[in-house]
C-alpha cells in the first residue's frame, strides 16, 4: 500500500519523480535517442496524458504525446512499469503526419 503522502499525491497533477524538475519540452527530443526510466499517468480536463523523465536529462521531465501516452499507458496496465524503472525504455522521437496533415510525435523503440 501507498504512504499516505504517496496517495495524496496522486489524486493531485503531480508526481515524485518531477519534484525538483523544470518542464522540458517533448519536441527538443525529436530525432534524438533517449531513455525512459520513470512516468505517470495525469489528468486533465481534456483527458489523460503521461509525464515521463529519461536517463539523458536529471533536471527536467517532459508531457507525452498521444501515442506515448497510449504505449506508456499500455505498458504499466500489462506490468511493465517497473521494468522501465530499473532497465530504461530506450526510444527515438520522430515527427510524422497524420492522414489529414497534422503533425504528431511517433515513437521508434529501440
Amino acid at each position: 500500500m501507498k504512504s499516505l503522502k504517496e496517495r495524496v499525491q496522486s489524486l493531485g497533477n503531480s508526481h515524485a519523480f518531477m519534484n525538483d524538475r523544470e518542464k522540458g519540452d517533448q519536441k527538443t527530443l525529436i530525432g534524438e535517442r533517449v531513455t525512459i526510466n520513470d512516468f505517470g499517468i495525469m489528468h486533465d480536463t481534456e483527458g489523460d496524458y503521461m509525464a515521463y523523465t529519461i536517463v539523458e536529462d536529471e533536471k527536467r521531465f517532459f508531457f507525452a504525446g498521444k501515442v506515448l501516452t497510449q504505449d506508456l499507458t499500455s505498458l504499466e496496465e500489462e506490468g511493465y512499469k517497473e521494468a522501465v524503472q530499473t532497465e530504461g525504455l530506450p526510444v527515438e522521437m520522430f515527427e510524422k503526419k497524420n492522414k489529414g496533415g497534422k503533425p504528431y510525435t511517433a515513437v521508434k523503440y529501440l
